[in-house]
């Protein structure tokens, strides 16, 4: 016999299936602040705007009182979310043409950039000073990509490698396993 559950599903709150990107919106995040106000205005209670609106309470209340005080104005918000950055995109633009000159232009000893060389451009430069670790983020956003150098002997004979690969490596593939190496 099955017995049925006393106990209902409750709906997971609308919060925290919202989708991220919308809650860093800064327009959205307005229209949500002047839509509490006009709610407001229409006679609902602070807890149903909250409700509705998938807020604090407190942040209904705040937003009401802001408006009060301040008008739509006082509703705009933050102009932008996060930390200020240190190097702006006027700062870039200059950091990449110094690195487009190479890194001997800087005086380093090879045509090698590292993110430590990179970094020490970026002081002197545009005196903008950031760690090794954030500024990967930064050239990945200037479209940079890491490249490693091809490392090849001084002493390496270019014709000797090209004769290799033609007479002999194709010999050493076709002969069976064992067979090879008698013939070098």
């Amino acid at each position: 016999m099955h017995m049925m559950s006393t106990h209902q599903r409750i709906p997971p709150k609308a919060a925290a299936t919202r989708n991220l990107a919308a809650t860093r919106n800064l327009a959205a995040m307005r229209k949500r602040r002047l839509r509490a106000v006009r709610l407001f205005a229409q006679g609902l209670s602070k807890a149903e705007i909250a409700r509705r609106l998938d807020v604090s309470r407190q942040s209904a209340g705040r937003w009401i009182e802001q408006h009060a005080q301040g008008g739509d104005h006082a509703l705009q918000g933050a102009a932008r979310l996060g930390r200020t950055p240190k190097a702006d995109a006027a700062t870039l633009r200059k950091f990449e043409a110094e690195l487009l000159k190479g890194p001997q232009a800087h005086g380093f000893a090879n045509n090698l950039w590292t993110l430590k060389r990179m970094r020490d451009v970026l002081e002197r430069s545009c005196g903008v000073r950031l760690h090794s670790r954030y500024l990967w983020h930064v050239m990945r956003a200037l479209k940079w990509s890491p490249q490693r150098p091809q490392v090849r002997a001084r002493e390496r004979d270019e014709a000797a490698v090209r004769k290799w690969r033609r007479d002999i490596w194709p010999a050493l593939k076709k002969s069976p396993p064992g067979k090879a190496l008698d013939r070098v």
